[in-house]
């Protein structure tokens, strides 16, 4: 998964020349993303990190960190809403984006470099690599990041836990009957025949006991990530600004056993189909996520993206841009309880000296805390 998505110069994000395939992004590409189908989801975004900003005390200043940026239209919209809105004096001094393929950072600098100057952005690698600072107040988004994550899958058998593995046809390995439809390449997923090291080293106690048959997806890299990100909102000492951080993704509160899919021109493929141009993903598991983050930072929800974009008003901000069936059809499609709306969950986290005194972050009820 990470070798089909990363590769330098054959992954799905980094290919340069993806022959003849459009840029993955829009309605020409394989999907389309919160920020694409309306400005009105980074605008509310936006508004949410301020208000938590204030509610930290006007740092005078803050820094933007960005997980998987995409095409920068996330960033861009926030970075308009944060200039639009002057309750508190202050100015974004950085921002930080976390992405390591040369494709992407080119979509992303044509997208910001009309709001910001170019010194103001930083690209990182790894989010290891995105420096600490205890003086700027952090905002940090992760919005369809850690769905592609690479992920571990494993099948409880009557011999214990066996990886599921990638191999290639006719070498004699035993095929799984997957839940995909039938494939015509030479690529397929097959069963370990002896247990792997992540087999021995990733299943718990828990997982134990799962029933034979049923799989698991683990991301050891998510909850490891996770704990990264709030490494740069910690707080040191009573001055610290602190920082607040969304997670926006599709999964729920618990792992998931046969969540890996492809996506390409729209459409759920086989994962190994077109190897390098088909984005592969899963689902995200927010509870690993939660319990990886909170021995260092407050966590709100997760809720649906539905409740928390009404929340926050977006049929309000709706009205305003004109009451046009353009913007009535990417709103119903943010929110639909058939589609995003439902399937998308936030995750707020948030350190501030203020943060022990916090009886509710809106609009994460207080039931969530």
């Amino acid at each position: 998964m990470d070798l089909c998505l990363n590769h330098p110069q054959l992954g799905y994000y980094s290919r340069v020349d993806r022959s003849g395939e459009a840029d993955p992004f829009g309605t020409s590409g394989d999907f389309i993303t919160s920020p694409e189908v309306s400005q009105i989801f980074g605008e509310l975004l936006g508004v949410w990190f301020l208000s938590r900003w204030q509610a930290a005390g006007c740092s005078q200043s803050i820094r933007v960190v960005e997980l998987g940026p995409g095409r920068g239209t996330l960033m861009a919209d926030m970075l308009r809403t944060f200039k639009s809105i002057k309750t508190c004096p202050t100015d974004v001094k950085a921002i930080h984006l976390v992405e390591n393929s040369p494709f992407m950072r080119k979509l992303q600098r044509a997208q910001l470099s009309s709001i910001v100057s170019e010194s103001q952005i930083h690209w990182h690698d790894r989010i290891d690599e995105v420096p600490k600072n205890a003086q700027e107040w952090t905002a940090i988004v992760a919005h369809e990041f850690f769905d592609a994550l690479p992920v571990h899958i494993f099948q409880k058998t009557d011999k214990g836990f066996r990886e599921v593995l990638v191999d290639v046809e006719n070498s004699g390995t035993q095929i799984l009957t997957p839940h995909h439809a039938p494939r015509t390449r030479p690529l397929r997923f097959v069963l370990s025949p002896a247990p792997t090291l992540a087999s021995q080293t990733l299943i718990s106690t828990e997982h134990q006991k799962l029933q034979t048959g049923s799989r698991i997806e683990l991301s050891p890299m998510s909850p490891h990530i996770a704990t990264q990100l709030t490494q740069l909102l910690q707080v040191q000492h009573p001055s610290d600004p602190g920082g607040a951080g969304l997670i926006v993704d599709y999964g729920d509160s618990h792992h998931f056993g046969d969540s890996l899919r492809g996506f390409h021109q729209h459409q759920i493929v086989d994962p190994l189909t077109k190897p390098g141009l088909t984005d592969i993903t899963t689902n995200v598991d927010f509870a690993s996520l939660q319990k990886a983050i909170q021995p260092f930072a407050s966590t709100y929800g997760p809720i649906t993206q539905r409740e928390f974009l009404l929340r926050m008003g977006i049929e309000v901000r709706a009205s305003r841009l004109g009451q046009t069936s353009e913007v009535a059809s990417a709103c119903d499609r943010l929110i639909s309880p058939l589609g995003m709306g439902n399937q998308y969950k936030v995750l707020g986290i948030e350190t501030s000296r203020l943060s022990q005194l916090q009886t509710e972050v809106y609009p994460f009820p207080p039931s969530q805390l």
